[in-house]
């Protein structure tokens, strides 16, 4: 009997389902749908009166956070054993997000499995979420009687986009640039598997809304404008009249958006060292004019190596519902090693309900695996008790620099942080709560946007104990904004704005400004 896997990408300007058939012979996309979501419209309605029609039925229901409201981390192991990295992956993400544990979700997938010159090691990447942020996804669904399992991170889901090139001697990464309305998804693949990803905070929206304050038009008028004389300009292109204006709204709201780009893009070269053999574009803003050119030039590669998705893969749709269908793929090819957000205090109950129908097969499965165990335990105990000799020896040679004490009980060596820590005698603990790129992280999180403050930062200075962030601002009252939304942030202590002093003379008349953090978590 074939089992039915619902795609369900909940985006700003609509909402696209993908709905997939497997069995043991056959994978097959049966149906797409996009439901556009006016301004002011109720999604949630409208994808619930979809769903009446009864033909969305499926078996699992696979949704995605955006990656925007997610953290995403890449860590390294020296072996390659899930169950030893499965019990440490919170640890690690401990010092690393700006948050205690027990107020986000997060999960793992191993990425990479290396064992060169016989030295095992493991890339995994974290993604983290706010508890709040996630299950609000989860409750939005469930408004419609969706319950998703698993609720996945959207850049994750372009696997199934990695293979199928048209170069069968293809050795290199292939990247994937899903444009959507207010965010784009870049991942890159290596061998149809995600070994990087990353969310830009710009999409198509924000070159309408370029186009609209260029042209002082209304937002649907520039929307209509896009599409009929919208086009990125070739090199060298110049277009006169009205389209060379709407041309240069579209490369003034590109700039942030090429910035991110190439940053993703130097971090992969630097990391990796791959080169990209194809661009897969998709997303409703891929089809703005000249856009496969920009990218070409973009990414450094050939015209042709920028492709499109076939709509055969997916399912008769168009470009939109890549996100959807990966879903699809996601849950189908990877049910088991799939990123899943859906744990702690947002576990399915399905889950429990499937171990009290399948309980015999269970039980049987555990008691085969209990043989196997006591079979094999023997063999790896002395291995076990060497490995442990040896962390005991590097856990006493680390607490006696950094704690003064040599310790070998891990439960004491938490207990002495921790009441260090509720002393507050950071001084005594050099181990930061948080890196210098998890707290500029969190700073560019919480700036507000451009509409609501005019800012430009000029100079920023993080040290262990005090941030010093200078710049210039529309007027005084925008920099007690910027200052507010910054003491959102938990591990600053204090921020103090100093007096602002006006610079420049006219139209350039702007208020420099220097603000002072006191902060405990570096």
């Amino acid at each position: 009997m074939a089992h039915r896997i619902l795609g369900v990408d909940v985006g700003s300007y609509s909402v696209k389902l993908a709905l997939m058939e497997t069995s043991l012979r056959r994978t097959k996309i049966v149906s797409v749908a996009e439901l556009p979501v006016p301004d002011g419209g109720d999604g949630q309605q409208i994808l619930g009166q979809e769903l009446a029609s009864g033909r969305w039925k499926a078996d699992t229901v696979v949704a995605a956070l955006g990656g925007e409201a997610a953290m995403v981390r890449y860590l390294s192991f020296p072996f390659m054993d899930p169950r030893k990295i499965a019990p440490i992956v919170g640890y690690e993400m401990e010092g690393q997000i700006p948050y205690e544990l027990d107020e986000v979700v997060f999960d793992h997938v191993i990425l990479e499995r290396s064992n060169e010159d016989g030295q095992p090691s493991a890339r995994v990447v974290v993604v983290a979420a706010e508890i709040g942020r996630a299950k609000a996804v989860v409750d939005w669904l469930r408004g419609v009687g969706l319950d998703p399992d698993p609720l996945t991170v959207e850049p994750l889901a372009y696997g199934f986009l990695g293979g199928g090139g048209s170069d069968e001697g293809e050795t290199g990464a292939v990247a994937v640039l899903d444009v959507g309305h207010r965010s784009t998804n870049l991942t890159i693949l290596s061998g149809g598997r995600p070994m990087f990803i990353r969310t830009l905070s710009r999409g198509s929206g924000h070159v309408t809304e370029a186009i609209a304050s260029r042209l002082r038009i209304s937002i649907e008028d520039a929307e209509r404008t896009k599409q009929v004389d919208g086009m990125v300009p070739l090199p060298g292109q110049d277009l006169d009249g009205p389209r060379g204006e709407v041309a240069g709204a579209i490369l003034d709201a590109l700039k942030l958006w090429n910035l991110g780009v190439r940053q993703t893009l130097s971090a992969v070269r630097s990391e990796f060292g791959q080169n990209l053999d194809r661009v897969v574009l998709c997303g409703s803003g891929s089809t703005l004019q000249g856009l496969p050119h920009h990218v070409a030039e973009l990414f450094g590669v050939e015209l042709s190596q920028v492709v499109r998705p076939n709509m055969e893969m997916l399912g008769g749709g168009g470009p939109q519902m890549a996100l959807a269908v990966g879903l699809c793929h996601l849950a189908a090819e990877h049910r088991h090693d799939a990123l899943n957000l859906r744990n702690g205090p947002l576990a399915s109950a399905s889950s429990h309900s499937l171990v009290r129908e399948k309980g015999l097969v269970f039980a049987t499965a555990a008691v085969v695996a209990l043989g196997l165990l006591v079979a094999n335990g023997w063999a790896r105990l002395a291995l076990l008790k060497k490995e442990e000799n040896l962390l005991a020896t590097h856990l006493r040679t680390q607490t006696e620099q950094v704690l003064d004490k040599p310790m070998t009980d891990p439960g004491r060596v938490l207990r002495k942080i921790r009441q260090l820590q509720r002393a507050k005698r950071r001084s005594e603990i050099p181990i930061p709560r948080s890196s210098a790129f998890a707290v500029l992280s969190e700073i560019s999180r919480q700036t507000p946007p451009r509409n609501k403050v005019t800012l430009d930062v000029s100079r920023m200075n993080l040290k262990a104990r005090k941030i010093v962030i200078k710049g210039t601002v529309g007027s005084a009252s925008d920099v007690e904004l910027f200052a507010t939304a910054l003491r959102k942030i938990k591990c600053f202590d204090k921020v103090e704005p100093s007096k602002t002093t006006e610079v420049g003379v006219g139209d350039e008349k702007k208020s420099s400004f220097t603000i002072t953090i006191s902060s405990s978590c570096m």
